[in-house]
């Protein structure tokens, strides 16, 4: 079963404060206010930062990422791992937790010429390594989230996508960043897309974005005909070397 991953689109606000200090008779000098963002200036604003993500990681020498993801309602799962991926070939994607119920230790190792994909630690495939890999697990994090990949390998299975194609099967649309708000320690920009799989709407996400445009979190709602499932992941650590 394909998970696809949806979000819960935060609530944008822009708010302006006036003071005036002036004493005596004299009126007030009118203060100006910069107009809150319009639909689409947060769309152009949301459809810089995605692909500026997207383009960043796609064209990195190293991405290391460490991860904590948990799902609560029709699926329900916690799970806990690193992914990293060099220019070189090198990659390793690793997990261990729960999905569903169930026990899981989970492992994709590649190098460049080949992919393994590893399940309690019996590889379950080894494969010539299919050519849009890294197309595959960036753009299906950044538009569905982690968790759908890790899906993918509870089954046995590479990530979605791997041979091509994977932009054109799960697309973006409506991106909206909203202005810097309070978020955990520090501060964070929501960016908020409509997801479309297969040209079908299936999802709304919003993923938190640092000073730098890199994701410290993301949280998901999936409808499914026996309920919803929520997902959130949190990213410890995201780090891309150019």
């Amino acid at each position: 079963m394909r998970r696809t991953l949806v979000f819960i689109a935060a609530l944008l606000t822009i708010s302006c404060k006036s003071s005036d200090d002036r004493r005596g008779s004299e009126a007030p000098h009118a203060v100006e206010t910069e107009p809150p963002a319009t639909d689409a200036e947060r769309d152009d604003e949301g459809k810089r930062a995605m692909s500026e993500l997207e383009q960043r990681m796609l064209a990195a020498e190293r991405v290391e990422i460490a991860f904590v993801i948990e799902s609560e309602g029709a699926v329900e799962s916690k799970l806990e791992g690193q992914l990293a991926w060099s220019s070189d070939g090198a990659l390793s994607l690793t997990a261990t937790g729960t999905f569903a119920g169930e026990p899981q230790q989970l492992e994709l190792r590649a190098d460049a010429a080949t992919i393994e994909v590893v399940h309690e630690g019996e590889v379950r495939s080894h494969d010539p390594r299919p050519p849009a890999l890294i197309d595959a697990l960036v753009i299906g994090m950044t538009r569905m989230g982690l968790l759908h990949n890790l899906a993918m390998l509870t089954a046995g299975l590479p990530p979605d996508h791997a041979d091509g194609g994977v932009a054109e099967w799960v697309e973006y649309v409506e991106p909206k960043l909203g202005p810097s708000e309070s978020h955990g320690d520090g501060e964070a920009r929501p960016l908020a897309i409509q997801i479309t799989v297969n040209d079908q709407p299936s999802a709304r996400a919003t993923m938190w974005l640092d000073e730098d445009g890199l994701p410290i979190e993301r949280r998901v709602v999936v409808e499914f005909d026996e309920g919803q499932m929520r997902v959130t992941e949190r990213y410890s650590s995201f780090v891309v070397v150019h």
